[in-house]
């Protein structure tokens, strides 16, 4: 149990930017090596509760994450991400957005249109994922379902490539101009601009 805290105290440490133990124990006011004990492969010595609290108050997170017991900085974050299906990254980008972006999301998710548009968007995802199961690396002029006739590629990495992804839109949804800030950004598929 110390060790696998251990190793959790230097991951987190990294992954928010203390690359060095030194950089840490300046931030939390403690010697060099303090960290250096808690962090030791074989038989750390666990940070004591003043420690432990002044490096939640350091990392922004709860106890919980920092000893591994929940994956989420927060409980906060963790409900919520229960609650929705959303990652930790969506809820986080979403708690930082300022009160005029909150209240223009609040109105959007709200719009009956919106939900047109996830139904539209999901089974859109869902031909696109099918076509890359389909179809082998390389692969291109192959179309992304029955009905729907706009060619696509296969990259080799497995990323679906569609030529007139507003064919596609306009074939399976409503209101094509509805999608186009929401699909441009997708890291999963290469998509072009509507001509």
């Amino acid at each position: 149990m110390d060790k696998e805290i251990s190793k959790q105290i230097k991951a987190i440490r990294v992954s928010h930017g203390f690359k060095s133990q030194q950089s840490f124990a300046d931030a939390l006011h403690v010697h060099l090596k303090t960290v250096q004990g808690w962090e030791k492969e074989s038989n750390p010595k666990l940070p004591d509760l003043d420690n432990l609290l002044s490096m939640c108050a350091v990392l922004d997170c709860d106890l919980d994450y920092l000893i591994g017991r929940i994956k989420e900085k927060t409980h906060d974050i963790k409900t919520v991400c229960g609650i929705t299906g959303l990652s930790e990254n969506a809820v986080t980008w979403i708690s930082n957005l300022d009160k005029d972006y909150l209240a223009a999301f609040d109105r959007f998710i709200l719009h009956e249109e919106f939900k047109n548009m996830m139904d539209s968007y999901v089974v859109f995802l869902k031909l696109l994922n099918d076509a890359s199961e389909r179809f082998d690396p390389g692969t291109t002029g192959a179309s992304i379902g029955v009905g729907i006739e706009a060619p696509i590629s296969v990259e080799q990495d497995g990323s679906v490539t569609v030529s007139s992804i507003w064919q596609v839109l306009s074939l399976i949804g409503h209101d094509v101009g509805f999608y186009a800030e929401l699909i441009t950004d997708n890291d999963r598929m290469k998509l072009w601009n509507k001509e």
